[in-house]
C-alpha cells in the first residue's frame, strides 16, 4: 500500500495527521456530548424553590 501511495505522490504522513486529528476530534466530541447529558439529568434533579430561597438569604 505504502508503494502505491508513493506511486501516486501521496503524502502519507499528512493524511495520517488529518485523520488521526478528524478522529480525536469525534472522540473529544463524543465525550463532550456524554458529559453535557450526564450534567442535564443531574441539573434536572436541583429544587429551584431551594436555589432562590439560598438567593434570597
Amino acid at each position: 500500500m505504502l508503494e502505491k501511495a508513493k506511486e501516486y505522490k501521496i503524502n502519507v504522513s499528512e493524511v495520517l495527521r488529518k485523520d488521526l486529528e478528524e478522529e480525536v476530534r469525534k472522540k473529544e466530541e463524543e465525550q463532550a456530548r456524554r458529559l453535557l447529558d450526564l450534567a442535564s439529568k443531574e441539573i434536572v434533579k436541583i429544587n429551584t424553590d431551594e436555589v432562590v430561597g439560598e438567593l434570597k438569604k
